[in-house]
């Protein structure tokens, strides 16, 4: 118990440091039930990045089992529309993280909330993109929350948003759809 405790210190004092491994944490973005996600940089290629860890206290063999299982599979898709895996790994204090695409717009429930409801053929747009990104996850989405989806420039059409469909949206789905059968 002693020893577990002081792991977990060591982990806590880690982050406080903001440097995990090769990443240094900027800024905390959000947190849910098995993790929390920091904007960070990488220290030689200076990309931004978001970076996901493994909640300190809650690491054990399954919430490390499930965090494994969200990464590898996120990290298999390739739609344009789903965030991008860029490492996986463990820190020598024992925290498990992974870094992925850092996206810089808002997410769709604060988009709508600052500028009231979407033109239809913004909707549309948007709408085609996320469900291309959750039909390569082969999964029926029912509980994607619209803040665990992204509006970001998309470079071809200024004007329009690009959709990017997070890990964690993703994962939600797939948790829906297990739970299904």
């Amino acid at each position: 118990i002693i020893l577990a405790r002081m792991q977990r210190e060591a982990q806590k004092q880690a982050i406080a440091s903001q440097k995990l491994g090769q990443y240094r944490l900027e800024e905390k973005l959000g947190s849910g039930g098995m993790g929390v996600v920091y904007k960070g940089v990488h220290a030689i290629l200076r990309r931004p990045t978001a970076i996901k860890l493994l909640h300190v206290e809650k690491v054990n063999d399954g919430s490390i089992e499930r965090f494994e299982r969200e990464v590898q599979i996120t990290c298999q898709l390739n739609n344009p529309n789903t965030v991008a895996i860029y490492d996986y790994g463990r820190t020598e204090e024992g925290i498990f993280y992974y870094a992925m695409e850092y996206l810089s717009g808002l997410n769709l429930e604060d988009l709508v909330r600052r500028h009231g409801p979407l033109p239809p053929e913004r909707a549309v747009h948007l709408i085609r993109q996320v469900c291309g990104a959750l039909l390569e996850a082969h999964v029926a989405a029912q509980q994607i929350l619209v803040g665990q989806i992204a509006a970001t420039r998309d470079q071809a059409t200024a004007d329009l948003a690009s959709a990017k469909t997070t890990n964690k949206a993703l994962e939600q789905a797939r948790r829906d759809a297990l739970a299904q059968e």
